[in-house]
């Protein structure tokens, strides 16, 4: 069926090293407010997950916007290091890949490939940090 839609990937490269330098109650209370940090930025309707150790997900269903998507991934980057910053005293690394879909007929499967290719993409640019892609 045709639908718009978005599917954002997020790598918190960082959370590793958080684990191994931080005590255990702070990587935890990290994940609890990286889960505020995604629950402020994006609505109750919106579907969040995690997938490996530090790779999360959110899939949004009626959006596609690309200068909204830009808008929100670059607050959850704005976001993510004013937090390690100021309660870590570190810096975080990160890397945010976006598929968009707009009245497209949506494979799941192939879109989740296409937002992983632009994290890709977001990890290989010295610049961006996060990347978005058209679905196609």
């Amino acid at each position: 069926p045709s639908a718009t839609c978005s599917l954002i990937i997020i790598d918190i490269n960082s959370i590793d090293m958080i684990r191994k330098e931080c005590r255990n109650n702070i990587s935890e209370k990290f994940i609890v407010e990286f889960g505020q940090i995604l629950q402020e930025t994006f609505r109750g309707a919106d579907i969040f997950g995690n997938f490996g150790n530090d790779q999360f997900g959110v899939f949004l269903k009626g959006a596609a916007s690309i200068p909204l998507l830009d808008m929100k991934c670059g607050m959850i980057g704005k976001k993510l290091t004013g937090y390690a910053q100021r309660e870590l005293s570190t810096d975080i690394s990160y890397e945010i890949g976006c598929a968009a879909a707009d009245e497209e007929s949506v494979d799941v499967v192939k879109m989740f490939g296409q937002s992983y290719k632009a994290l890709e993409a977001a990890k290989s640019s010295e610049k961006k940090k996060h990347y978005i892609e058209k679905y196609k």
